[in-house]
């Protein structure tokens, strides 16, 4: 990780490495037209490298946002199949320890492991509580 640039109020950061990833796959999320007859699970694992971007301001009105965004891809494989994602959200802070996120992220992946739309979105509402 890589602080690019920090001030009292805005932070700019970047970061970029190898993990290891384990996935099981099953075909519940698969429309019935896709779903091969012999079915089970699907287990992949891997070597990829992950990199981010992040940017992080907090306002002078109790508003922070936190803007990030993902690569993901094996190694031999950098540029034909990687994986995208974006988490956005914005935080109203009641109070030092209290607040209300409102959060928006998506993924995109190039080749699913499964028959799935290649974009997932998401869009949570929630209390942050921190100490």
């Amino acid at each position: 990780r890589y602080r690019i640039f920090l001030s009292d109020k805005l932070g700019f950061y970047a970061g970029i490495g190898p993990f290891y990833e384990f996935e099981r796959w099953n075909y519940d999320g698969v429309r019935d037209e896709l779903v091969p007859l012999a079915q089970s699970d699907i287990v992949e694992e891997s070597v990829k490298v992950g990199s981010y971007l992040s940017l992080k301001w907090q306002s002078d009105f109790n508003v922070d946002l936190d803007i990030s965004v993902y690569y993901q891809s094996k190694f031999d494989e950098l540029i034909i199949s990687p994986r995208l994602a974006n988490s956005t959200s914005i935080k109203y802070n009641f109070t030092q320890h209290l607040g209300l996120i409102l959060r928006y992220q998506n993924i995109y992946d190039y080749s699913p492991i499964v028959p799935i739309d290649k974009l997932y979105n998401q869009i949570l509402l929630s209390f942050n509580v921190s100490f």
